[in-house]
């Protein structure tokens, strides 16, 4: 079993960046089960499933006539991450200036250099980051995982209207995914599996009843621990771990969690 999880954590930040890349990042670990499906086929059923939208994400906001996702490639650190390098500055008594934090903003999301801001943005962000980080007259704002230094969220505020993504809310805003809540699956000789469930159905348990009653094609063998099975898996963790790691810089973590 396997979890995107950091892709609600990234939406419960708002951190619209973050959701993209780890979303490409699930669909290598599908890729990985395909590929073993592809060497098992009479053995394998592939199931993904998903049970909410959080934070109302959506291309298209007031300000941002068309949405230019290609300055996510620009972004090197997290909402989370950038927050709790807010945080640590302030905790270890330091005062930044605002030209090495523009240095830093630059290096990591691309601010001021592929993604750029007028006089004005500028201005609103150099005002937040003396409240924030200088006078500290400015309160955190509180999210599901992480509570986010004031300044961390104005700047990816405006980060994602630069890119053009809006978002309602740090939780779950009850929408519906692709017509409701589902489970995909994919095994031998069938076309692809879909249950919509109602935000309050548990998803996974309307898919298993559902698969219980389904004709699955025998299995032509069994395995046990140490089996080929054992053997097929291990070969393709390490690629595995080598495609998603190399989408992540070394140096600061894009994600809050591995």
């Amino acid at each position: 079993m396997m979890e995107g999880g950091n892709i609600d954590w990234a939406s419960h930040a708002n951190d619209g960046a973050t959701v993209i890349r780890e979303v490409m990042n699930f669909q290598k670990a599908i890729d990985v089960a395909y590929r073993f499906y592809l060497a098992h086929p009479d053995e394998t059923l592939i199931v993904v499933t998903a049970d909410h939208d959080t934070g109302g994400m959506a291309l298209g906001r007031r300000g941002t006539k068309v949405p230019d996702l290609s300055l996510v490639d620009f972004q090197r650190i997290s909402k989370d991450r950038f927050s709790d390098y807010c945080k640590s500055l302030i905790a270890g008594g330091e005062e930044p200036s605002w030209d090495s934090m523009k240095t830093f903003l630059t290096e990591n999301t691309g601010l001021w250099g592929a993604v750029a801001l007028t006089d004005e943005e500028t201005a609103r962000l150099r005002d937040s980051f003396e409240a924030a980080m200088l006078s500290r007259k400015s309160a955190d704002e509180k999210g599901l995982y992480n509570s986010f230094n004031r300044f961390s969220v104005d700047v990816f505020d405006m980060i994602n209207s630069k890119y053009g993504i809006g978002r309602i809310a740090y939780r779950q805003p009850g929408a519906a995914l692709r017509g409701g809540p589902r489970c995909d699956a994919f095994y031998q000789g069938s076309r692809q599996y879909r249950n919509p469930a109602t935000h309050t159905q548990s998803c996974g348990n309307r898919f298993f009843q559902s698969v219980m009653a389904m004709k699955l094609p025998p299995m032509s063998k069994t395995y046990t621990s140490g089996s080929s099975i054992s053997t097929s898996i291990s070969t393709v963790r390490p690629r595995l771990s080598k495609s998603i790691d190399s989408t992540r810089p070394a140096t600061p973590s894009f994600s809050r969690r591995r």
